[in-house]
């Protein structure tokens, strides 16, 4: 597999380039899909093409490069844009004798950058957090400085994720066009987020998703929230429950009450414009307590929608429940046991199952969803230790494991010393895997609302 390299071109509003430190970021395959479709400038690097602004504002030169050509450079920064990140970058870099004998520095960070001890054989430094702020005087300064959301591999220690006062000002390159932040952080504070509570919400304006988009054909709307329906020509909207019962919705903080589900979808279909809606509603399953009465609850509330003006098809796609770091979650456990492909039997279309079906209605899973072994490969990036870094190695190395079913992977898995801490749940009297890292919210704060969760979601079981 090749990249394709690039490099911001300068014009007449271009700075010179007046810094000789040579800088790229590193290009690296997912471990799933074509990572940025094979070019890094497109998809999901919103940071790192803000980063290059910065750099490129300052008098920086930036570059994209691979691993063989990383030691033309003094400085390579990576970008994570997922905890998944962390097993890609694994992979990519193993046995590579140009990165193990590297005489340049190595910058990582990102949203990803949620624990860096799986990869800290590969980083010279770590970050957490937003960099737009500290990244010239970062390099300014060859990496050689002290700062609050700053690692040195070897001097492991306590660091609070770094937060923005503002919005990014510029219009800077993204993809093939141009982009600039419109939000940042949000205030809803759902438990199981890592975004909202990992980032500082700044108020604007804008509604969290249904701002103008650039999009004439889809929309995201928070929350099942009516009234952010607008433009009645859009005929794909994408929107949140975050659990099939109200009674694991309030417990995760997420207040949607069962009869605004059937509201929404009464509004939307009422008043729009298109002969048809399509409605895909993000969900989070295997939540502690989670019965098949949660799943039937939601499709009883679908049942009372009743008779419509226009038809809509509603896609369910459920996310397992990952106890993201700096969250009330964190302390949660997993599930590893639940079937989430049960309800993914094959009825009319393939990959389709009809879970219900009204002459106006059709009530259907979405045909890509997680399975319980995709699941480990989120949670254990962020549960691992020095002490269980072997299981990480596994999920990140290991041929015969990849090569297994989910289940013979999670049996695998489950003989591996330590493995019992990835997926168990956390007292909030010990300490997190992660506690090292800190946000704005502190952990008095998360032990509390981690007590609120589980007494709503053990007491109304």
């Amino acid at each position: 597999m090749r990249c394709y390299l690039f490099f911001m071109e300068r014009n007449l509003f271009t700075p010179a380039i007046s810094k000789k430190t040579k800088i790229a970021f590193l290009w690296f395959p997912p471990i799933k899909g074509d990572r940025h479709d094979l070019n890094f400038k497109s998809l999901k690097n919103f940071g790192a093409s803000m980063i290059i602004d910065v750099l490129f504002n300052a008098g920086y030169d930036v570059r994209i490069t691979d691993k063989e050509n990383a030691s033309k450079y003094d400085i390579i920064l990576i970008s994570l844009t997922s905890n998944l990140d962390m097993i890609a970058l694994s992979r990519y870099l193993h046995n590579s004798n140009e990165w193990k004998n590297r005489k340049f520095k190595v910058l990582a960070g990102g949203f990803g950058m949620q624990n860096y001890i799986p990869i800290c054989e590969y980083i010279d430094y770590a970050w957490f957090g937003r960099v737009e702020n500290e990244i010239v005087w970062l390099i300014d300064n060859n990496l050689d400085v002290e700062h609050g959301s700053l690692i040195k591999i070897g001097k492991h220690k306590n660091v609070k994720i770094n937060q923005s006062i503002e919005l990014y000002p510029n219009i800077y390159t993204f993809g093939g066009g141009t982009t600039k932040e419109q939000i940042y952080g949000c205030p809803n504070k759902c438990y199981f987020c890592h975004y909202s509570f990992s980032r500082k919400y700044i108020k604007t304006n804008e509604n969290l998703y249904s701002f103008n988009q650039g999009y004439t054909s889809s929309i995201e709307i928070e929350q099942c929230k009516k009234e952010l329906y607008k433009n009645f020509s859009i005929p794909e909207i994408t929107s949140s429950i975050d659990g099939f019962s109200e009674r694991l919705r309030f417990a995760m903080n997420k207040r949607i009450p069962n009869e605004q589900i059937i509201e929404f979808v009464r509004y939307i279909t009422s008043n729009t414009t298109c002969k048809a809606l399509r409605l895909k509603l993000y969900n989070i399953t295997g939540i502690e307590t989670e019965t098949d009465a949660d799943f039937e609850q939601f499709k009883e509330v679908i049942s009372k929608i009743g008779e419509l003006k226009k038809n809509i098809s509603i896609i369910i796609h459920s996310t397992p429940l990952n106890p993201s770091i700096c969250t009330p979650a964190a302390y949660a456990p997993i599930n590893t046991t639940k079937d989430y492909n049960k309800n993914k039997a094959c009825l009319g279309k393939k990959g389709v199952q009809r879970l219900y079906e009204t002459p106006y209605l059709k009530l259907l899973n979405d045909f890509f969803s997680e399975d319980a072994s995709s699941l480990l490969e989120h949670t254990i990036p962020m549960r691992t230790t020095f002490n269980n870094i072997e299981i990480f190695n596994i999920l990140a190395y290991d041929k015969k494991y990849r090569n297994l079913r989910t289940s013979d992977k999670i049996e695998y898995l489950s003989k591996i010393n330590g493995f019992n801490d990835i997926i168990r749940e956390y007292s909030i009297n010990e300490e997190l895997p992660t506690q090292y890292v800190n946000s704005f919210i502190e952990y008095d704060k998360l032990k509390t609302m981690r007590t609120k969760m589980r007494n709503a979601l053990y007491n109304n079981a």
